[in-house]
């Protein structure tokens, strides 16, 4: 299917597309199911996809500004080097399931109640954001940075790798297990002896 910028899409199947580095700004996708799809490199710009589902895609390096998320599910997709942050921030709504998130930016959003089950990231930066109630299930977090977040009952119980400041990160309830949680205790550089 030929995908063209200020289109509007209603219930379609995209399956097996090659939108690689196309400019498709502009364009509206409601309930729409995108199923291994190469979007890396596109221009999303201006555009809204709302109660669609990415299955096994590639968005890497997509460009995203202004554009609309909500009622957005991730499965199984390559989302690296995706800036969130220049999304448009009012009513986004997203889950992600077994994704690639590295290099990812998350600056200034409200993030409540996101989960990310079983992804992987890796060098990715929350800043200043709302992640209360989230949930990280199973996720790698390797290298990556929280600064300036409310992480007020996230669960990183079954998170993996994560390095949280608590200096300033706001951790009130959030939920962990050892032996993860003892990163917590790297900024204070203490000696922790096991024997």
């Amino acid at each position: 299917m030929n995908i063209e910028s200020k289109q509007e899409y209603r219930d379609v199947v995209f399956n097996k597309e090659n939108l690689s580095n196309l400019d498709i700004k502009k364009s509206y996708f409601y309930s729409c199911e995108f199923v291994n799809c190469n979007i890396s490199g596109s221009n999303l710009s201006d555009s809204r996809f709302v109660g669609c589902i990415f299955k096994y895609s590639d968005l890497s390096n997509a460009i995203l500004l202004n554009t609309v998320f909500r009622e957005v599910e991730f499965i199984s997709c390559k989302l690296i080097g995706l800036d969130f942050s220049d999304c448009i921030k009012m009513l986004l709504e997203m889950t992600f399931k077994s994704c690639d998130l590295s290099y990812c930016l998350f600056t200034d959003m409200n993030l409540r109640r996101m989960r990310f089950d079983e992804c992987r990231f890796f060098q990715a930066e929350f800043n200043s954001c709302n992640l209360s109630d989230s949930s990280f299930d199973e996720s790698m977090l390797a290298e990556c940075k929280f600064a300036d977040c409310n992480l007020t009952n996230s669960d990183f119980r079954f998170a993996h790798k994560y390095f949280l400041d608590p200096r300033n990160n706001i951790l009130k309830k959030a939920k962990f297990r050892l032996p993860d949680v003892l990163s917590l205790l790297s900024p204070y550089d203490i000696i922790i002896d096991n024997s």
